[in-house]
């Protein structure tokens, strides 16, 4: 009871707490400037406990001085990762090992939250190249999830080619808004276990999305990768990489989902429906009354409309709480 309670004042506040825990953390700034590692191969660690790495074609191609710690006005130090300047190159810089500190995380935080900034920079192609990324590779046993920056359309994408459930691939989370030249964004990435769902988020642009889930468990290690898919050669920044552990998603991710369903009528007497238009599966409906009380539930089978009998409810407010294959949505109905 107590549970369902917090739960129901949290959404009629508009408030959620989300409690932390800092499993790592990276300023750049006690690194010493200069060439990060002296290994290209990915086999020895450089400075900070990270392996740089250059996948090239041809080869060989020296990418030692591809991963910088440079000084940024207003900021301290920073990492500078360049992309290399032939086709098809692709340098990697992996911090590894992350699985240990994830496993040992306090009880209850089952949400990983990966953020990191990052400038955006002002990239010129050259005449045979249409792409660069910037990306994020969230490695679990050997299925990367990535949201990535593709520079030449200018949009934010994620990428989980084996993610559960369907349907797979690139997804825009920008869609129509580009994203500023030139900028630093915050990005963030969380994978909530406890649901399935992975939630992403530029907040300083007001733009969330989410995607499936990924197939495989395991926390095992970070990798920012710079690619070039022509010969262009870009350079890219982060700082601040922060790799925590909480308790919940952020309700104002959350209110992405919400955003994307219809209930109607609303007020009603015996029959509400709810429904959207982006082929979101509802999985699961609770409803709870204004004391945080739950007073129906009723499971589906993956279905984008359904039709929710609330005869037997008296009088007053509710709140559905929706969940999907893409997370959980919250709406507020009153019973006539």
């Amino acid at each position: 009871m107590r549970t369902n309670i917090l739960f129901i004042l949290t959404i009629l506040c508009i408030t959620q707490l989300t409690y932390a825990q800092v499993l790592y953390s990276e300023d750049f700034n006690n690194l010493t400037i200069g060439n990060v590692g002296t290994d290209d191969t990915g086999t020895v660690p450089g400075k900070g406990g990270w392996y740089t790495t250059s996948h090239t074609n041809p080869t060989p191609y020296t990418g030692n001085n591809d991963f910088k710690i440079i000084v940024e006005s207003g900021r301290g130090n920073v990492l500078q990762v360049t992309g290399p300047g032939v086709s098809g190159g692709r340098n990697v810089i992996t911090l590894k090992n992350l699985g240990l500190l994830w496993n040992n995380r306090t009880a209850g935080n089952n949400v990983l939250k990966i953020e990191y900034d990052f400038f955006t920079g002002n990239i010129v192609f050259s005449s045979n190249s249409n792409s660069f990324w910037n990306q994020l590779g969230f490695v679990g046993g050997t299925v990367p999830l990535i949201i990535y920056y593709a520079n030449a359309p200018n949009l934010i994408r994620v990428s989980c080619s084996t993610c559960t459930p369907p349907p797979h691939g690139v997804r825009d989370i920008l869609q129509n808004t580009a994203v500023p030249r030139n900028t630093w964004l915050k990005f963030e990435l969380y994978l909530d276990y406890a649901n399935q769902i992975s939630y992403f988020t530029i907040p300083s642009l007001g733009v969330s999305g989410t995607s499936g889930w990924f197939s495989s468990s395991n926390f095992s290690e970070t990798r920012l990768i710079v690619e070039t898919i022509a010969s262009v050669q870009a350079v890219h920044k982060f700082d601040n990489l922060i790799i925590s552990a909480v308790d919940t998603v952020p309700l104002s991710t959350q209110d992405f989902i919400s955003s994307k369903f219809n209930v109607f009528p609303n007020p009603m007497n015996d029959v509400v429906t709810v429904t959207n238009n982006e082929s979101i599966n509802i999985e699961q409906i609770q409803v709870f009354d204004i004391s945080g009380k739950s007073v129906k539930t009723h499971s589906f089978s993956n279905v984008n409309q359904v039709q929710l009998n609330v005869e037997n409810l008296a009088s007053g407010s509710y709140l559905l709480q929706i969940k999907t294959d893409k997370g959980i949505a919250v709406k507020k109905i009153v019973k006539k």
